[in-house]
Formats: C-alpha cells, sequence, structure tokens
C-alpha cells in the first residue's frame, strides 16, 4: 500500500510510524502504550486518512486519553504548519 504523503509524493506504508506516533501520544500523557492496527482496503491513503483511522481505533479500543492526546498534537502540528504557509507566502510576496 501507498501512503500519499502532505506534499503530495508516495511512500511505502510503514507500520512502524503509526506505532511510533502511538507511543508519542502515550508518552506525553504518562499512559502505557496501545498496540493497535489499522487496516485499509486500498491501494492508496492519504496521511489524513491515516491520522484518522488511528484516532478511530484508538477509542473503539478504550484508549480514550492517548487518542486526545494524539488529537491533541495533530492539531498543534496542523496550526504550526498553517504559520509556517503564511509566513512562506508572506516572503514570497515581498
Amino acid at each position: 500500500m501507498q501512503v500519499i504523503k502532505r506534499n503530495g509524493t508516495f511512500e511505502k506504508f510503514d507500520h512502524n510510524k503509526i506505532q511510533e506516533s502511538v507511543h508519542k501520544a502515550a508518552q506525553a500523557i504518562d499512559a502505557v502504550t496501545p498496540t493497535i492496527s489499522v487496516n485499509f482496503n486500498k491501494e492508496t491513503v492519504s496521511v489524513e486518512e491515516i491520522l484518522d483511522k488511528i484516532i478511530e481505533t484508538l477509542y473503539k479500543e478504550g484508549f480514550s486519553a492517548v487518542a486526545d492526546s494524539f488529537s491533541a498534537h495533530r492539531e498543534r502540528r496542523r496550526r504550526e504548519r498553517n504559520v509556517v504557509k503564511k509566513l512562506m507566502k508572506s516572503i514570497h510576496d515581498i
């Protein structure tokens, strides 16, 4: 399966990246790291679809605190990307 990254490039799906990100979300709240599995029935999937599925799976499996931590980090990173994007546009417009 291929992952469509935010910049439009493709990368081979790596389940280890999912487990690493879940581990970081659990560490942020001093929780035990759950082991989850996410599956897709298609050949290509976007980063956003993967993140949505991770959060959905964490909630379904009873890890709501880790899901909340994961979601909060995702939102922080979205805001950071937007700030950088606006800054780069401002620089470009000069």
